[in-house]
């Protein structure tokens, strides 16, 4: 049976979800002492400073099943690790059972603060210069983005949002053209039980050749 609870060591605050045996299966852990991320809207706040961990353990496992450590490494860097492998012992001060819908919002928010936190170390940062090819505009050019498959040392699923490339859709590049790209986020899909993506969003750090001169 799925339960919830949270508990408060000092300045962190925890939140874990514990399944059969008491093993935790996902762990949100706020530290007091750490703002929280500036890009996260300001009407949400909550009061114990920002996500340090907002960790899932199958989806740890099935993230590195499909891309091994690099992925593991990945994870961690975006959601923290777990620190918690079983539910807080009775003598941690202020535990109590919470309902399933009280964690889920805790939750959301502390995926928010980790997603929104700016990766300036480890693989993958932001800023990260990489090559690659223009490899589909599967909505034509003008609409949504584009994928590239970036060179060898990067091997995730690439894609450039709209946002970053010209506003006339004839300036888009075309299949096939080449350049150098910035990575602005690294973005992984694993919430539910279905296959694994890591995604990169890039972006262009100069102008293309457009697909029409």
């Amino acid at each position: 049976m799925t339960q919830w609870f949270r508990s408060s060591e000092g300045a962190l605050h925890r939140w874990v979800e514990v399944g059969d045996g008491g093993l935790v299966l996902r762990e949100a852990l706020f530290d007091e002492r750490v703002r929280p991320p500036d890009l996260l809207p300001p009407s949400k706040p909550v009061p114990w400073g920002a996500a340090v961990v907002a960790a899932s353990r199958p989806e740890l496992a099935r993230v590195t099943w499909r891309f091994g450590t690099l992925g593991a490494r990945i994870y961690h860097k975006i959601y923290g690790r777990l620190t918690a492998r079983t539910r807080p012992a009775a003598t941690v001060s202020d535990i109590e059972p919470v309902s399933r819908s009280d964690f889920a919002v805790v939750w959301g928010r502390a995926r928010s603060d980790r997603q929104c936190t700016r990766r300036l170390d480890g693989p993958l940062p932001d800023g990260t210069r990489v090559t690659g090819t223009v490899e589909a505009v599967p909505w034509g050019p003008g609409v949504t983005g584009l994928f590239v498959r970036p060179a060898s040392e990067v091997p995730f699923q690439a894609f450039v949002d709209m946002g970053a490339l010209p506003g006339v859709p004839e300036q888009w590049p075309a299949v096939g053209t080449a350049g150098e790209f910035e990575v602005l986020d690294v973005r992984i899909d694993a919430e539910f039980e279905r296959t694994p993506n890591i995604q990169v969003r890039l972006r262009p750090t100069a102008p293309l050749p457009p697909a029409v001169p």
